[in-house]
């Protein structure tokens, strides 16, 4: 059973119609990203999927099951400037027994221990990021949203946050659904890439990845997987496919 169905007949600013029939399930522990061009509605799908914006035609249907705990990871960290790490994770288990202890022992787990009380000003941007996952998981989400956290980084740091981001959610088991201009980033973390058209945006190509169990949390190496989609679909970037590529 999908953890989440998602369905968007029309989701419209003003005049202006930005997402057109857009359906696609997520299961369990599984790790979509959505890859469209610039201003085709990604972010605005998120927004969708984590209730932020419920002005849409169309349903969210979540398992019965399912806890309905969304954690939200932004392109910026969003960092209360006057709060120290531990109490920006702390955040978001308010009222909750042993806060901070768990938020202790997620900025151990990103590799920030003996950082609490450091303010964000007192740290790199990278660091500012692995606090920003942290707060996100450590609510133990059924669902992981990351709108392109990492790609205002240098290569070494977005890929160590990339590798951190894949172990983290394979070891709580959340699903996770990532907004990203990168291809290659998506190709090494995701087990499918949902590809957007232009507006009215909607689904036009659906790319599913192997995934080796014994590799664990390890990035895909993408450069195999883009040769043989790009030979494909040349112009997948642009939200463009043959209705033949479609079928």
């Amino acid at each position: 059973m999908s953890l989440l169905s998602v369905t968007v007949r029309r989701k419209a600013f003003g005049d202006t119609l930005v997402l057109e029939d857009v359906e696609f399930d997520i299961e369990p522990g599984s790790f979509t990203a959505l890859v469209g061009p610039s201003g085709a509605g990604k972010s605005t799908l998120l927004n969708i999927v984590s209730a932020l914006d419920g002005h849409f035609e169309g349903r969210l249907d979540w398992s019965p099951q399912a806890r309905r705990r969304i954690g939200y990871m932004f392109q910026e960290p969003r960092l209360m400037p006057w709060l120290n790490a531990c109490e920006n994770i702390e955040l978001v288990l308010a009222g909750r027994a042993g806060a901070s202890d768990i938020a202790l022992s997620m900025l151990e787990r990103v590799g920030l221990a003996g950082r609490e009380g450091s303010l964000p000003r007192e740290l790199s941007g990278g660091m500012q990021r692995r606090i920003a996952l942290a707060r996100a998981m450590a609510i133990e989400p059924d669902l992981l949203l990351l709108d392109e956290p990492f790609s205002s980084l240098d290569e070494p740091t977005a890929q160590g946050l990339r590798r951190l981001s894949l172990h983290l959610c394979r070891e709580q088991g959340n699903a996770v659904l990532l907004v990203t201009h990168n291809l290659s980033e998506a190709l090494s973390v995701a087990d499918r890439v949902l590809f957007l058209s232009r507006g009215p945006a909607r689904v036009v190509h659906r790319e599913c990845l192997s995934h080796d169990d014994s590799a664990g949390a390890r990035l895909r190496d993408p450069d195999p997987a883009l040769r043989d989609l790009l030979a494909r679909h040349p112009d997948i970037l642009s939200g463009v496919v043959t209705q033949e590529e479609t079928s």
